[in-house]
């Protein structure tokens, strides 16, 4: 994995940063599909716990269409990183499916923050969440299964491409 440096993203000289954090995904499939749906969608770069699945194993490759080679990845001690980017100004949040702003009822978010999605089956880390700033969560219907289609990640992302002060 080509390693890149977060601070030299953060302190890059442009109005928006869009960053996707991984935290433990153990399921190649998933991560090739939330790289491809974060770049079709412009992000600046994905964040991966040091625990997360390979991004650049075969799998998450043929499922992302080889989008892992369009996206800096930088992989490490997620609690950590994300508390570079609060120190930064960037607004950090969890997708959470408990105790959270519905996405509907954010307005808009600011330009530079972090959205971190959970392993398939623990979601995000209780440290994790403690030192995100906010929490989001998507409304779904009882029979939609979450990552294999990445319909909760294209909503997510839609929702955080709007500005906004109040999270």
């Amino acid at each position: 994995m080509d390693r890149v440096d977060l601070a030299r993203l953060v302190n890059k000289v442009t109005p928006s940063l869009r960053l996707v954090a991984l935290d433990g995904l153990t399921d190649a499939s998933n991560v090739g599909t939330i790289v491809k749906v974060a770049a079709a969608f412009g992000a600046t770069a994905i964040l991966l716990s040091s625990d997360c699945c390979d991004a650049l194993s075969p799998r998450s490759i043929r499922v992302s269409a080889g989008h892992v080679f369009h996206v800096p990845l930088i992989q490490g001690d997620l609690v950590a990183m994300l508390q570079e980017l609060n120190d930064s100004g960037v607004l950090t949040m969890a997708a959470i499916v408990q105790e959270a702003k519905f996405l509907d009822e954010v307005p808009q978010l600011p330009l530079r923050w972090a959205l971190v999605l959970g392993s398939e089956h623990h979601g995000v880390r209780r440290e994790v969440r403690a030192v995100c700033q906010g929490r989001l969560k998507a409304a779904m219907s009882l029979d939609f299964e979450v990552y294999p289609g990445g319909k909760r990640i294209k909503n997510l992302w839609k929702t955080c491409e709007k500005p906004n002060e109040d999270l």
